[in-house]
């Protein structure tokens, strides 16, 4: 199992600052949060490779802070606004290719939205085709108030794109849509290429490690017995912590779990 820590963990932080923090302790693994739109420019994205050459880090995913709009600019009955939101995606994927990262996280149709699930999954396969391209791997999220929220929506998913289909799981998502996290690696398997982990405990859904009950040994040796190797990311909020040494002691605790 291979570790790291996503930027978000420090919104409102630059960007660029998180990155620099994650370096001074040594982590070498993360995940891009992009949170907007002028650090999708070359110069930036240039500007970042430098620091992650620098300092012997690997972006592994990207996640684009445009996640809420995603709802409207593919999943509407307003074709050309989708054909308009992949172009708007291709700045996200010129950005992958500028520092390295492989993975782009998706969030996707909002929950409420009357969108035929079987147009999602057709949207979704062309902006899938779009990024597989540039040899980068587009990857649908489980998230609370979205369709993804649901098992169920991710199976039938799954099943329409014929396998030919990648997830991100999100422990504190699954928690919130209470969605058994288990049942989801039994059943979404091989395709899942990413995680996001946190801790919980009843009341409380996104905690460092070690400050909840949730089973992460059980988690990764499942993964482990479907052949995942890729990245599990510690992605908490801001206000869910105090210090950053939280982060940094989240990260060692997910290293010593004897699985």
């Amino acid at each position: 199992m291979n570790f790291g820590i996503s930027t978000a963990c420090y919104y409102p932080l630059y960007t660029e600052l998180a990155v620099k923090e994650l370096a001074e302790h040594d982590v070498k693994n993360i995940e891009i949060f992009v949170n907007t739109s002028s650090e999708l420019k070359p110069a930036y994205a240039k500007k970042l490779k430098q620091i992650l050459d620098h300092y012997g880090m690997k972006a592994i995913s990207v996640h684009p802070f445009t996640s809420r709009l995603e709802c409207n600019l593919f999943f509407s009955d307003y074709y050309r606004r989708f054909l308009d939101g992949i172009e708007l995606y291709q700045k996200y994927f010129d950005f992958m290719e500028q520092i390295g990262a492989k993975i782009l996280v998706f969030h996707g149709n909002y929950q409420e939205s009357p969108f035929p699930d079987e147009s999602y999954f057709e949207r979704y396969g062309i902006l899938q085709e779009e990024i597989q391209k540039r040899g980068l791997l587009l990857a649908q999220e489980n998230v609370y108030a979205f369709k993804s929220h649901s098992l169920d929506f991710l199976v039938r998913m799954k099943q329409a794109l014929h396998n030919q289909v990648h997830f991100v799981l999100d422990i504190k998502q699954a928690y919130l849509s209470k969605q058994d996290i288990f049942s989801m690696v039994d059943q979404l398997g091989e395709q899942i290429i990413h995680l996001h982990v946190s801790d919980h405990r009843s009341g409380e859904r996104c905690l460092p490690i070690g400050k909840g009950d949730f089973d992460f040994a059980t988690l990764f040796q499942k993964m482990e017995q479907k052949q995942f190797d890729g990245y599990a990311m510690l992605e908490l909020y801001r206000h869910n912590y105090q210090e950053y040494d939280e982060l940094y002691d989240s990260l060692k605790r997910l290293q010593q779990i004897d699985f």
